[in-house]
């Protein structure tokens, strides 16, 4: 009896210095961040706060139009067209379909926006406060009618010796886009010419962009290859232009079904 209420005893005392140990840990932790915060809307942040949201805007629609022009990759892919300044992917070419998964594009947009939002970054300039930050590591979602963005980047401010942590992955930006509807049009099309690219059914082209308020252009540059450039206007005040390429294998009795002409 004698023994075990020893050990009962042994247990109670490692359990109560187990409780000062974190009690001292607890407070030494507050007192080394006494002076730091994470109130996003600490008063005379109004300015620095602004600037970083304008930031996220910015770089979010910069890096939304880079993706359309470049068929929905930042990095090139295995088969591109150089032109100009960016480049376009074929989603199609000789028999083997290309086309990039919806979240493999939601990767690529994540990389524009770490990179345009850390050039922006680097231009906030305001007086009196010392900005300091990481790599930015964003998250982007495609859904319908629209993309959020949600960046995870703590920034350390620095004013009158005190610190503010601004975490950004508490300020997500939604931005109105048709990219998910220009996918699913790009994904149609795309599967079509997999099955026969000798047979090109405009109406149907036609017909599935008209239901979600988009345009199409096709463009013959050579025998064999087109460039599809799908845009619209509804939810930007200028047109968004999203474009990938096709190079079909063969090249004789090459249909087109055009869409009927309207009645007179």
């Amino acid at each position: 009896m004698g023994k075990e209420v020893k050990a009962q005893l042994s247990v109670f005392i490692i359990i109560a210095l187990s409780i000062i140990v974190l009690g001292i840990l607890f407070y030494i932790r507050n007192q080394r961040f006494k002076n730091q915060t994470s109130d996003f809307d600490r008063p005379g942040f109004e300015n620095l706060k602004k600037s970083i949201v304008d930031c996220v805007k910015k770089s979010s629609k910069d890096s939304l139009i880079k993706i359309g022009l470049q068929g929905g990759y930042y990095k090139k892919p295995e088969k591109y067209l150089n032109i100009s300044d960016f480049f376009v992917p074929y989603y199609y070419y000789e028999d083997n379909l290309l086309l990039p998964e919806l979240t493999k594009i939601e990767s690529e947009l994540s990389y524009s926006m770490d990179e345009n939002f850390l050039n922006c970054l680097k231009e906030i300039k305001i007086q009196n406060f010392e900005i300091s930050y990481a790599k930015p590591k964003t998250k982007s979602f495609i859904e319908k009618e629209k993309i959020k963005f949600v960046i995870d980047l703590p920034i350390s401010v620095k004013k009158d010796k005190k610190t503010t942590l601004l975490q950004l992955n508490t300020l997500p930006v939604t931005i109105d886009s048709s990219l998910y509807e220009i996918y699913e049009l790009a994904k149609f099309i795309s599967e079509s010419l997999k099955k026969d690219d000798r047979y090109t059914c405009l109406s149907c082209i036609y017909e599935i962009a008209k239901e979600r308020n988009l345009y199409v252009d096709i463009i013959n540059f050579d025998s064999s290859s087109s460039v599809y450039i799908i845009s619209e206007n509804h939810t930007t005040s200028e047109f968004y232009y999203y474009q990938f390429l096709s190079k079909r294998k063969k090249l004789d009795d090459f249909i087109v079904n055009f869409p009927p002409l309207p009645p007179k």
